[in-house]
């Protein structure tokens, strides 16, 4: 909105002066009578801007959305000739925003014409009752001319005011999705400081007769009465046709997702506990993991957020370099130009999936979670990230995913 809400006070102001001085006079009583269609005519056209433009900026933010996958995976879409079907998707939501955009044009054309016909149809009745007032006696030509000029600025001010409210309008339609984001409360909060925080984590997961539904699809049940448990300090592996859970497990372990009830640590219910300190009990490894655009020392560092070593300066490397040894990462990293301080790229895109794989494992968890974490691996890496599973898994709750052919 920059220097247009500056410009509204100010058109606003030039109105209020003008009408107040002319206010004295007769003549500015009759012409009062347009003010109210002048108000009703400017409040539609931002009601109806503002509706259309919410509209619109919805269906562009869906094709941005569209726009965001593509570009992030447009290799494989290169590969598998899909550019022009995402396209054509692409097309789509911006085609629903120029319908939306022209029924705004519309408004917004109406609306100024019937404004405009209400400041000139001012002019005329000022000219047309101060004629009358002059032959009768009851006012002079000065006079006139006076409340004329007063009434001309002040609803020109009134006119020049509409394009500048039109662009607040905008501003505000915009800003209404921004803040409903920001406003929103999720049910699951990690922000939220609330929760129990257990001084001591043995890492025994529970689920005790499970039900679940994905909020997506309320009414298809994908978990139907499931019991578990994961040992504390012990390694178990989930094994079953694709489609069977083993995904659901993960999240509802993780605390992505909430059942009705029964997944416990320790004994505690997992919604009585705090969110940010639950997942910084569990390590998940993943098929594919995604480091920040950082470096390799800096994506190695985000794992000791919320330690007693988050704020250390001097301990800091010595304990990346450890952690780095641990998870058989050391060796290829310090065979890179730049060692620890090398970019990784923008989702890891400088790193091999084996290499990803090692960086991520690198964690002191209660609870370490391998999600398929070799299968899109060759053996050679496999083996390596096999190895730095194994010491990453001593001593700790450890579930795998494992998937079967059906």
């Amino acid at each position: 909105m920059s220097e247009k809400v500056a410009l509204v006070v100010s058109f606003l102001s030039a109105f209020a002066t003008g009408f107040i001085l002319a206010y004295i006079r007769r003549l500015v009583l009759a012409l009062t009578s347009l003010l109210p269609c002048i108000g009703i005519t400017g409040a539609v056209m931002n009601k109806a801007i503002s509706k259309y433009m919410q509209l619109s900026l919805k269906h562009t933010a869906d094709a941005g959305n569209i726009a965001e996958e593509v570009i992030s995976t447009v290799r494989t879409a290169q590969a598998f000739g899909t550019q022009r079907i995402l396209s054509s998707l692409y097309d789509q939501h911006v085609a629903k925003s120029k319908v939306v955009d022209v029924k705004s044009a519309v408004w917004l054309g109406g609306s100024l014409s019937v404004f405009f016909f209400c400041i000139y149809s001012s002019y005329a009745l000022a000219f047309s009752f101060g004629t009358t007032l002059i032959l009768r006696g009851d006012a002079n030509a000065v006079t006139v001319i006076n409340v004329f000029m007063a009434i001309l600025i002040g609803s020109f001010s009134l006119a020049l005011l509409a394009p500048e409210m039109q662009a607040i309008t905008h501003g505000r339609g915009a800003a209404a999705k921004l803040y409903a984001t920001i406003d929103r409360v999720p049910d699951i909060d990690s922000a939220d400081l609330s929760g129990e925080k257990p001084e001591t984590v043995y890492g025994e997961v529970t689920l005790e007769d499970i039900h679940f539904n994905y909020p997506s699809r309320p009414n298809i049940a994908v978990v139907k009465g499931i019991n578990l448990t994961f040992r504390a300090g012990k390694i178990a592996a989930l094994v079953s046709a694709s489609g069977s859970g083993k995904s659901t497990v993960i999240f509802l372990i993780e605390r992505f997702y909430d059942p009705l009830s029964g997944v416990k640590l320790d004994g505690w219910e997992l919604k009585s506990l705090n969110v940010r300190w639950l997942r910084w009990q569990i390590g998940l490894v993943s098929q594919e993991p995604t480091p920040f655009a950082t470096t390799i020392r800096g994506n190695v560092e985000h794992g000791l957020i919320g330690t007693k070593y988050e704020n250390a300066s001097e301990e800091k490397f010595a304990l990346v370099k450890e952690a780095c040894v641990k998870s058989n990462a050391d060796g290829f990293i310090t065979k890179l130009p730049l060692d620890y301080d090398i970019m990784v790229g923008e989702r890891g895109l400088l790193l091999r999936g084996g290499q990803k794989q090692r960086v991520a494992i690198v964690s002191d968890p209660r609870i370490l979670i391998l999600y398929e974490a070799t299968s899109a691996l060759d053996t050679w890496s496999e083996g390596i990230v096999q190895d730095a599973l194994d010491k990453a898994s001593a001593g700790r709750t450890t579930s795998t995913r494992v998937s079967t052919a059906c």
